[in-house]
């Protein structure tokens, strides 16, 4: 009980000091402040200093029902799926930029993110230092708030190496038409101390139709743009001897047998194609790892979304995952639904339906976002 309480108290102490940070910055008492609210609660002191507060909910009902042991089960519910606090903005100066996430959901609240930005070279070479999304799969990169289906796919899940500690070099070349990220990071996830000097390695390349960073590294799902947008996108991981697994809590499914080595080596490669221009989007993303305990497997996904009026979209995937080892076993996601974005991402309604076929699982779920 007491590492509980200690774990909620200094996330308060966290939030305490976040809004205590204007009155440390300030350079002086007579400075004007500006405080309003677009797209979340913001105050800004000149260039200097800006602190945005957004809040992210996601409300969800769900029907389930699966093979167990030769035998039918079924569940249903409803859910806070996920809750979130984010902050962001700059501090001593416009260039130097940081994120803060914290995770509402569940029993206790938890640091999600944790992010500093500052560019070296202009937009060619910008350091980034803190807990974030390791640059692997554009699905993973692709926050659980801009998905034009309910979740993300059954590939993501079996793959997606999830959140590190690291530090990390993000750029773009070419008038912003090639973007790179190269990273370096602790191997055993978010919120972890460190176990071994034994890096994870991630490095991303994308080259895309528009100069937008935030197109890239922040990517969102449907069409809601007249303009022509695609992106072709290549990651890669890589892992020698990285111990503590069995601790870290965003394990991808394909590494938790290595949890019961003493140190597990993995590699990973991750290709991925968009193409968007209202009212049609589609994505394209395949998914390959293998790992020193003669494990290798492959899975993707094509995903594709249709805007039927302003406002309403409907979308289709098929996910799968191929085990290339033991008993070469496939497993397959059929996914469908329909989204009412009453303002795009920030207020949406959704449901979908997916049959997973390795449980002959059948999956209805609606829910309802908001972004504030």
């Amino acid at each position: 009980m007491a590492e509980k309480s200690n774990k909620k108290g200094s996330v308060k102490e966290m939030l305490f000091l976040l809004f205590l940070l204007p009155t440390l910055v300030a350079p002086s008492l007579t400075m004007a402040f500006e405080a309003g609210y677009s797209k979340g609660f913001y105050i800004k002191e000149g260039k200097e200093y800006s602190l945005k507060a957004r809040i992210r909910g996601q409300v969800q009902g769900f029907l389930k029902s699966e093979e167990v042991n030769g035998e039918r089960e079924e569940k249903g519910g409803f859910l806070i799926k996920r809750a979130r606090l984010v902050f962001s903005g700059n501090v001593f100066s416009e260039l130097l930029e940081y994120e803060l996430q914290i995770t509402l959901e569940g029993k206790e609240a938890s640091l999600r993110d944790l992010v500093i930005e500052y560019p070296l070279l202009k937009e060619a070479i910008i350091i980034k230092a803190g807990q974030y999304k390791v640059p692997f799969n554009r699905e993973f990169l692709t926050s659980s708030s801009n998905l034009e289906l309910v979740d993300r796919s059954l590939s993501n899940k079996y793959f997606s190496i999830g959140r590190d500690i690291g530090v990390s070099l993000t750029g773009g070349f070419l008038d912003g038409a090639l973007n790179y990220a190269l990273g370096v990071f602790s191997g055993e996830g978010k919120n972890s101390e460190p176990v071994d000097i034994k890096p994870l390695l991630a490095l991303r390349i994308v080259a895309s139709s528009e100069n937008s960073p935030e197109k890239i590294w922040k990517p969102s799902q449907g069409a809601f743009d007249k303009n022509t947008f695609w992106a072709i996108g290549i990651g890669t991981i890589y892992a020698d001897g990285v111990k503590g697994l069995k601790d870290r809590k965003d394990l991808p499914e394909f590494l938790k047998p290595a949890t019961t080595c003493s140190s597990v080596s993995f590699a990973g490669v991750s290709g991925d194609i968009t193409f968007k221009k209202n009212p049609i989007s589609f994505e394209g993303e395949v998914n390959y790892m293998r790992s020193s305990n003669e494990r290798d497997a492959i899975g993707g996904r094509a995903e594709t979304g249709f805007f039927l009026t302003k406002k309403v979209q409907t979308a289709l995937r098929y996910s799968f995952v191929k085990e290339l080892f033991g008993k070469n076993e496939m497993r397959q996601e059929f996914t469908g639904g329909l989204s009412w974005f009453i303002s795009k991402h920030d207020i949406k309604l959704q449901t979908d339906y997916s049959y997973l076929t390795d449980k002959k699982e059948h999956l209805l779920r609606a829910q309802f976002q908001f972004y504030l």
